[in-house]
């Protein structure tokens, strides 16, 4: 590996390091809401944003399991809206 290859790698580990801290700051925002994570085609996650920390992000889903997912996984994350309740009308 010559020196040219040796800067792009550290650049893209900077660049990784970055975004995750990033998105670390913006989950920290949605503490205590409920959230839908994606974090690729058949892994979606629900849960309660518990705890933002160590590029770990810590949900809790209704059963009260905890779940902890590396922010370097997570493709998007999307707050759930709670659909309103209508009494008398099974949804």
């Amino acid at each position: 590996m010559n020196f040219s290859q040796a800067d792009r790698k550290w650049e893209l580990i900077l660049s990784i390091l970055i975004k995750c801290l990033d998105m670390e700051e913006k989950l920290k925002q949605l503490r205590g809401k409920r959230v839908d994570v994606n974090c690729g085609a058949a892994a979606v996650f629900r849960g309660v944003v518990e705890d933002v920390d160590d590029h770990i992000l810590v949900l809790k889903d209704e059963n009260d399991l905890i779940t902890n997912i590396s922010l370097r996984k997570i493709i998007a994350v999307t707050e759930c809206v709670e659909p309103l309740s209508r009494p008398g009308f099974i949804v």
